[in-house]
């Protein structure tokens, strides 16, 4: 055993060998009933179990003694449990059948304490495991009940006591006679008490209204209770009906406005909690009271002369809380006309008004389905929607979203004219003017004192693009930014071509100095360079301003790689087709922008390849007619030529399509020089002069 095994074991020594000293005093009653016993599923049979490790027991006698007082320790406390006083519950556990009872010794190795400190010696530890049963008969189920009603009921405390026990007590399947008795003695009692309970509570002043209240909360919980455990009492009904004044007293002193329709609404959650299932009838008595009472306050406004604008609220607030009231027809009869003429006459001036608006068609169309006039309601609804939204000002992007917001709620109202198609083209159009600008925002944070690409992108992309060379750098915003630059001549880094244009700019920016240079092909203007821009490592920022103008003309992993540096991309491409056409190209800590005119580089590449193919078939013709004209005996030829040609020698003599040549050089079969080998035409070439 380890010294953290031995400290453990020493932590316990003291409760083992107290337990074991004295003898299982059966607990009294308490006041509030302990944890139900455990039982088996027929409800009679009740069992102790007892499993403990490692106890330092002197003796196998005091183990066995110790377990035995343990189990019947154990089923005292749950006979107690069930309302045994603790005399009949330790003589009723003593008669309990012993189902396991079992002791096993071990010796452990542990190191001593006191005078034997820095010792090892052996000690003898004991592992319990016992199990004790008891069937209760039918005279001690009786007996049980017996001592149940004769337990004290004078308070609701004790009732509450004697209540728990009497649940558990049936599920000992008791006599139904007795069950009965006791379930009626003690409900009585009940109903006794709680009718006293009620009048003291509800007692309480109705002012202030949160003291109130908690007297309701009070009441409402053994009232529940009560209605669980005796549910077809007699005395119910008018208990119930006590708590109703109460609560009613506290719903008619919270005026019935408008303003006060957050506070109902809070008051009758905390209502529908302190009913349950089991006051639910008295949750809907409030419900329908409040139903009535707000009917007759919309009946007395009207019936005094209130115009209906003036009592609209009072009549939408009362539809909106119940939707399936019975005073449906007679409020249709009543306002619906009315409502119907004002919904028509209402011209919304902002977000809000047509929100209202849209809410109160919604809930005409809910409450009265059958109106005839409900297609005239909503289309005049929709043309309001593209009336308002044809010349709404939206400033931001804020203000944008609650508009898009509303449009959603107006769809199924507008109808498909060019009046709806016109609006729903001005709001796309306000969208990406917004979203633009939030991005331009974005983006120059990003770029930070790079924000000059910005400028230059936008003059670039306006050049005359593939006209003559005499028209650059034009007369437009690219030739006043060009003029800014200092010409570099000799000194341009990034043309060796004198006849290119080339300017050096000057920044005050870390980015330092960069070079302009325009490109012809055929004397047009085929592309401009923006180059030696210091950026250091990161051109996330920069590749990102490029990515949202031009489509992409390369992967995603292009992208990654090119990003993260390091040599595997150096270069990615932007654009398609005809149009402008942008090459961003990285170096150690700068980068260049090369902008390219599609359709011209088109035509150049394709005239790159129309050379290329002259070229390959003039050397394909000059190589036939070599192969043609021969060779002579004592001229140099070489074979075997890739990048280089692995044999060198002097030809012979010839015999038709081949020749005899004698090996002057191989490159890697140096023996062979000196022999004669025979070598087809097509395989020859002339020797480097």
């Amino acid at each position: 055993m380890s010294v953290k095994n031995w400290i453990q074991l020493v932590g316990c020594v003291p409760l083992a060998i107290a337990l074991a000293g004295c003898g299982a005093t059966p607990a009294a009653v308490a006041p509030t009933p302990p944890p139900p016993a455990a039982a088996a599923p027929d409800g009679r049979v009740l069992t102790a179990k007892v499993q403990e490790s490692n106890l330092l027991i002197p003796d196998e006698a005091l183990a066995k003694d110790y377990l035995r007082k343990k189990l019947l320790q154990a089923l005292t406390e749950q006979l107690v449990s069930l309302g045994f006083d603790a005399a009949s519950a330790a003589r009723l556990a003593a008669a309990g059948q012993l189902e396991e009872f079992s002791l096993r010794p071990h010796q452990e190795q542990v190191f001593g304490t006191g005078v034997d400190e820095g010792k090892v010696r052996f000690v003898t530890l004991w592992d319990v495991t016992g199990r004790l049963s008891l069937r209760l008969s039918d005279e001690q189920v009786a007996e049980l009940g017996r001592a149940l009603d004769a337990l004290p009921r004078t308070s609701l405390d004790e009732i509450e006591a004697v209540e728990t026990y009497l649940e558990r007590f049936r599920s000992l399947r008791p006599d139904a006679g007795q069950l009965a008795g006791l379930d009626k003695a003690i409900g009585d009692r009940l109903a006794e008490a709680l009718s006293g309970f009620l009048k003291v509570q509800l007692a309480t002043p109705a002012s202030p209204e949160d003291e109130f209240e908690q007297a309701l909360v009070r009441v409402a919980r053994p009232l529940r209770n009560f209605r669980k455990r005796h549910p077809g009492h007699a005395a119910f009904g008018e208990l119930e009906s006590a708590f109703r004044v109460g609560a009613l007293k506290r719903l008619r002193a919270m005026p019935l406005e408008p303003k006060n329709i957050p506070a109902l609404r809070a008051l009758f959650s905390r209502f529908a909690e302190m009913c349950g299932d089991e006051l639910g009838e008295s949750y809907q008595y409030l419900r329908r009271t409040l139903e009535l009472d707000w009917r007759n306050r919309i009946q007395r406004q009207d019936e005094s002369g209130v115009a209906f604008p003036e009592l609209r609220q009072d009549f939408l607030l009362f539809m909106q809380e119940f939707p399936g009231s019975d005073f449906y027809p007679e409020l249709e009869l009543r306002f619906l006309s009315r409502w119907v003429n004002f919904l028509l006459a209402l011209r919304p001036a902002d977000l809000e008004a047509l929100n209202d608006q849209v809410d109160q068609v919604n809930l005409l169309g809910e409450r009265f389905p059958r109106c005839a006039r409900l297609a005239e309601i909503r289309a005049a609804l929709g043309q309001r929607c593209v009336e308002l939204f044809s010349n709404l000002a939206i400033p931001d992007l804020e203000r944008l979203q609650r508009v898009q917001d509303t449009l959603a709620r107006c769809d199924p109202f507008m109808g498909a004219g060019l009046e709806t198609m016109a609006m729903r083209e001005r709001i796309a159009r306000v969208t990406e003017n917004l979203e633009r600008a939030r991005d331009d925002r974005t983006e120059r944070e990003a770029l930070k004192d790079l924000t000059f690409f910005i400028g230059w992108d936008a003059r670039i992309a306006k050049l005359p693009w593939g006209k003559p060379r005499a028209e650059f750098p034009g007369q437009a915003e690219f030739a006043a930014a060009w003029a800014q630059g200092a010409d570099a001549g000799s000194e341009c880094h990034c043309s060796l071509d004198p006849e290119e244009p080339c300017r050096a700019f000057e920044s005050e920016g870390s980015h330092g100095g960069f070079e302009v240079v325009a490109r012809f092909y055929r004397e047009r203007l085929l592309g401009v360079d923006l180059c030696q821009v210091f950026t250091g490592p990161d051109l996330s920022a920069i590749y990102g301003f490029f990515a949202r103008r031009y489509p992409k003309a390369h992967t995603k992993a292009q992208a990654a790689a090119f990003l993260a540096g390091g040599g595997a991309v150096r270069e990615v491409a932007f654009g398609q087709g005809p149009g402008l056409r942008v090459i961003l190209a990285r170096g150690a800590d700068t980068c260049s922008v090369r902008y390219r005119d599609g359709g011209l580089l088109k035509q150049q590449e394709q005239d790159e390849l129309a050379e290329k193919k002259q070229k390959e078939e003039q050397a394909r013709r000059a190589r036939e007619e070599r192969i043609k004209r021969g060779w002579q005996p004592g001229e140099c030829v070489q074979w075997e030529c890739e990048a280089s040609c692995a044999f060198r020698g002097t030809v012979r003599k010839r015999e038709e399509k081949r020749y005899l040549v004698v090996i002057t050089a191989a490159e890697e079969e140096g023996r062979q020089v000196g022999t004669a080998v025979w070598v087809r035409a097509q395989e020859l070439y002339d020797c480097p002069e």
